[in-house]
């Protein structure tokens, strides 16, 4: 069965009160059991949810890219700082000079101090009053970062259009059509090809399958979840990968 996990979460303090509680161990457990999981992970950010931090570090699908796949609602936001702590951390020292190319008075103020003037409490004044403004637009800005539509872009996410019921049916759509191209083998049987399609079908495929096996560590995955010894999947990729495979 497929997993579904719905985001909304914010991440981890770092705090006492996460420490004494083992948030980070827990999280730990959790990306080891997604790293193991077979199975398709769909991940969605619900309407008006967020994934931050830590929280987006235990579920990303890089951790799983086989099998894990993430989706958001337009009304969303994800991104490893909130918008406040990304003008905190980036845009604070940028606040100043953005008032004195765009504010006419600090411009008029920047003339009268080159002209030896003491300005230095009219400035700081004018500083003082234009501040939470400024950095109002900053943290607009910074929150056009955190968007499904620049998550998409960045390839962070699957798809970010679901906000209705039309959307629905497609993302319903998107998740058969993902399904098909991961899971299509369940509803195969290489019993009904002959030996020899299915040789040719090995060769020709031969150097893509010991790429996904090597890439992927997914012959180690299945090894432990089929019980199927160690050094017979590492004897079966060398033999792939010298052509000496013949069945």
């Amino acid at each position: 069965l497929p997993l579904f996990i719905f985001a909304n979460w914010r991440g981890f303090s770092g705090g006492q009160k996460d420490m004494f509680e083992m948030v980070l161990k827990f999280g730990a457990y959790i990306v080891d059991q997604l790293c193991k999981f077979l199975n398709p992970v769909i991940v969605y950010i619900p309407p008006h949810g967020e994934l931050r931090g830590g929280a987006w570090a235990v579920i990303d699908p890089t951790i799983n890219p086989v099998c894990m796949q993430m989706f958001a609602d337009p009304r969303s936001r994800g991104g490893v700082l909130e918008p406040e702590g990304t003008v905190q951390v980036k845009m604070r020292k940028d606040l100043v000079p953005l008032m004195r190319r765009l504010d006419k008075e600090m411009m008029r103020l920047a003339v009268l101090e080159k002209e030896g003037q003491n300005v230095k409490v009219d400035t700081d004044a004018r500083i003082e009053l234009l501040m939470p403004t400024y950095r109002n637009i900053a943290i607009t800005f910074a929150d056009l970062h955190d968007t499904p539509v620049r998550m998409k872009a960045v390839g962070a996410i699957k798809a970010g259009n679901v906000k209705c019921v039309d959307d629905i049916r497609r993302m319903k759509d998107l998740l058969q059509c993902y399904f098909k191209e991961t899971r299509s083998d369940e509803a195969f049987s290489w019993e009904s090809v002959p030996d020899s399609d299915a040789l040719a079908v090995l060769d020709a495929e031969r150097k893509q399958i010991v790429t996904f096996l090597v890439e992927n560590d997914f012959s180690k995955t299945m090894g432990e979840r089929y019980g199927i010894p160690a050094e017979k999947l590492a004897r079966f990729i060398r033999e792939m990968r010298n052509n000496e495979c013949d069945q």
